[in-house]
């Protein structure tokens, strides 16, 4: 009974991987649309992204109206700088009281150096990733992008000081000392807000990347893609070539069958062989490539790992092989020298029939550009050796952000039952993180009724955005990433803006309003 079982199981298996999807088998070609497809969902997104924040800006609006927290006239604003602390304190004009308006100083020396190795750590893997993980990972920089540009060109330079000076000097004036030091002020909140987005994506990448010392090699890998990572030759990969032909009864009796079904025997024997395992739980990193060595000392590997164990297998049995890249899935095509036929392996998916991830023909990217022949195809043109990689790069930032289906096949599912509330729950989180991160970059963390506002508002635009994700993925996927991107980088950008922070009477924002003309 068992050896039945285990036939019938056998047989069932293989008629499953046969069928699962068959329209991927297909020689590689350029399907047709894709670039239309691309542009329409990628424009459409941005529409409904800009018109689901002008809603969310208005309820913002509605709640602020009556929310300014300083009620009375500025009095005398009188400042005073020592050891790099610019402190404010105001005289009121009646009662002659002063007060401690506000404090501000640069950021620490340990805070400044953990924000300068976020910022770093993005670069390296937008810059030298050179795939569909830097397309992704780009978009922190729309992120803070708004409140770092903002930030940056409201803050005058030491030039423009000394320009002011000059000037004010050759018509027998001075500069007024409050407009001084509200200029070196500005410099503090610019390299507070740059340090302090830092932080925040240095916890985003080591949550995704925790194994930072692997990024030196990963580097290397990802420029020298197809000499790192397809070995024909290496010793592991012949011997798992030997086992494979033992496991089909020899060399010769592979060699009797016709292509398809030699493709599909080995298709069949990486699937049961190589045992997808997620990466994270192996290296400390999600979307980093393996080489063959690695995937087969483990005998287990992702998709990745698959398809390069797979191509270089190919290459040494005398077929062409070739890895494709798509932003959830790595799938190997191959090619028979004598005849021309052509193959895909590996389709079945990540984690096989039961994983979460399927290839999708819309997902396809290019790594490389510009084109290195003129008298080849267009596929040829735009890639290096044995990778195969085909949309061009100008649309790889539009399949990325309306790409993400993998929303609707791993995210859904674990929400089903009633717990889509605990998105509500994140959104808080991120709007007290927001609230904390819009108060230090205005000099304002003490806890005030300014608190409250500033979480408040963030929660206007946190909460629906991580509520959206559930709703827009079962609805239409494709919109999820711009709706999460667009809302997230208008919240930060909006609550730690010197308009807003001026509203609700943040005093440093006030004190810069009151002297923007030298009063």
């Amino acid at each position: 009974m068992v050896v039945l079982y285990e036939e019938l199981a056998e047989g069932l298996d293989e008629f499953l991987l046969e069928v699962s999807a068959p329209r991927y088998r297909e020689p590689l070609r350029q399907w047709p649309g894709e670039d239309f497809a691309v542009v329409t969902q990628f424009t459409l997104g941005l529409i409904f992204a800009g018109v689901e924040l002008l809603i969310l800006y208005q309820i913002a609006q509605q709640y602020l109206k009556g929310k300014r927290v300083w009620k009375y006239p500025l009095g005398k604003l009188f400042f005073s700088e020592e050891e790099g602390v610019v402190e404010v304190t105001e005289v009121q004009v009646e009662s002659g009281e002063r007060t401690r308006f506000f404090s501000a100083s640069a950021p620490y020396l340990a805070l400044s150096v953990l924000g300068f190795l976020g910022w770093l750590y993005l670069l390296s893997l937008v810059a030298f990733f050179l795939n569909y993980v830097s397309y992704m990972m780009s978009a922190a920089f729309f992120l803070f992008g708004p409140t770092v540009v903002l930030a940056v060109t409201s803050a005058p330079s030491t030039d423009d000081d000394e320009e002011e000076a000059a000037a004010a000097a050759a018509r027998g004036e001075g500069v007024p000392e409050p407009r001084a030091k509200l200029g070196a002020v500005s410099r503090m909140k610019m390299y507070r807000v740059l340090m302090a987005s830092g932080i925040i994506l240095l916890v985003i990448c080591m949550l995704l990347y925790p194994a930072f010392w692997r990024m030196p090699s990963q580097i290397y890998r990802h420029v020298y893609l197809p000499f790192t990572t397809l070995t024909p030759n290496h010793p592991l990969v012949e011997n798992l070539v030997d086992d494979f032909y033992q496991s089909v009864g020899g060399k010769d009796m592979f060699e009797s069958y016709i292509f398809q079904k030699q493709m599909y025997l080995l298709d069949r024997y990486i699937y049961k062989t190589i045992i997808w395992t997620p990466d994270m739980g192996q290296y400390g990193m999600i979307g980093l490539i393996t080489t063959p060595e690695e995937v087969i000392t483990r005998m287990a590997g992702d998709c990745q790992g698959q398809a390069v164990v797979t191509a270089s297998m190919l290459l040494n049995m005398g077929f062409e092989g070739y890895c494709v890249e798509t932003p959830m899935h790595w799938w190997t095509h191959s090619r028979d020298k004598l005849t021309g036929a052509e193959m895909s392996l590996n389709m079945h998916g990540s984690a096989g029939l039961n994983g979460t991830v399927l290839p999708q023909p819309i997902d396809m990217i290019y790594t490389n550009w510009p084109a290195r022949c003129e008298d080849c195809s267009f596929i040829e043109q735009h890639n290096r050796e044995n990778f195969l990689l085909f949309t061009n790069p100008f649309l790889s930032f539009g399949i990325a952000w309306t790409g993400g289906h993998i929303w609707l096949r791993e995210f859904v599912p674990s929400f089903y039952g009633g717990g889509v509330w605990l998105l509500a729950l994140v959104g808080l989180g991120l709007a007290a993180i927001n609230m904390y991160y819009a108060g230090y970059v205005n000099f304002d963390t003490l806890p005030s009724e300014r608190s409250a506002i500033r979480f408040f508002t963030s929660a206007i635009f946190s909460v629906p955005a991580c509520l959206g994700i559930y709703f827009l993925a079962i609805t239409h996927y494709q919109f999820v990433n711009l709706h999460l991107l667009c809302t997230l980088s208008f919240m930060f950008s909006y609550v730690a803006s010197e308009s807003f922070n001026a509203r609700i009477g943040t005093p440093y924002n006030l004190a810069k309003l009151h002297h923007r003309k030298g009063e």
